[in-house]
């Protein structure tokens, strides 16, 4: 269940239905009796400006992680028949692109596996919704797990089912699209394209190394490939963050 909170501007105005039929779309996709507390606000924001959505994540060790999602997957055709990655001592290795072994440093172009010895990664950096969803624990259950923000100054149209109006977004739309982001639809590759040195344009300006730092999702953990550079023995799919 998505329970909305809204922190500004929402209720009695055309937002509102919007965001109910966004976040009862989201409900049918899922089987488990997770409560999501996601914010919402529908206000002036500055110019050219459109929205935004702001997600709360955590360090979540991918152990616990896969452990949680076998212990709460459905009965699903597709739940039955995901793969999972195979795991090293609770370690996860996969292909990246302009990365050094360890996933995190940015050395060019080249595509990478990690060499014997070392792993991409031992830690996940998870949407508190996620967590709650394969049953794991935040120290604050209440708090919010996202929230998403429309600027009043812009044309919406509120009802898609006639077609969107010209010179409007579809608000519907692009609520599903952000409601997505804080329920873990995003992912790591972003974090080390931007800051990784020295090619990254955000590089040197993180303020840390990004060695030893969770970047990756959930969903992340879900990017196979059949190895067309042929970096990793044999032929079954292998975890590949160079694909989309």
């Amino acid at each position: 269940m998505i329970n909305l909170i809204d922190l500004g501007g929402v209720a009695g105005s055309p937002a509102e239905q919007g965001f109910n039929i966004a976040a009862n779309y989201w409900s049918k996709m899922f089987t488990n009796d997770a409560t999501i507390n996601l914010g919402v606000s529908f206000a002036a924001l500055p110019p050219n400006v459109i929205g935004s959505t702001r997600s709360y994540a955590f360090d979540y060790s991918v152990q616990n992680w896969e452990n949680g999602i076998n212990a709460t997957k459905s009965g699903s055709a597709i739940d039955s028949n995901i793969v999972l990655p195979t795991l090293n001592d609770g370690s996860v290795s996969f292909i990246t692109n302009g990365t050094d072994a360890s996933g995190t440093q940015n050395i060019g172009d080249a595509y990478k596996y990690v060499t014997s010895g070392d792993v991409s990664s031992t830690t996940l950096y998870l949407n508190s919704s996620v967590i709650k969803a394969i049953g794991g624990t935040l120290a604050n259950p209440g708090a919010l797990d996202g929230a998403v923000q429309f600027s009043s100054n812009f044309g919406f149209d509120f009802n898609p089912t006639d077609g969107v109006s010209a010179n409007t977004f579809d608000f519907i739309g692009v609520a599903i699209h952000e409601i997505g982001h804080a329920l873990g639809f995003v992912s790591g590759v972003d974090a080390i394209d931007y800051f990784a040195v020295p090619n990254g344009p955000g590089a040197g300006a993180l303020g840390y190394n990004l060695n030893d730092t969770s970047l990756f999702s959930s969903l992340d953990m879900f990017r196979y490939s059949t190895d067309p550079t042929n970096l990793v023995a044999g032929s079954d799919p292998v975890l590949d963050l160079t694909v989309g």
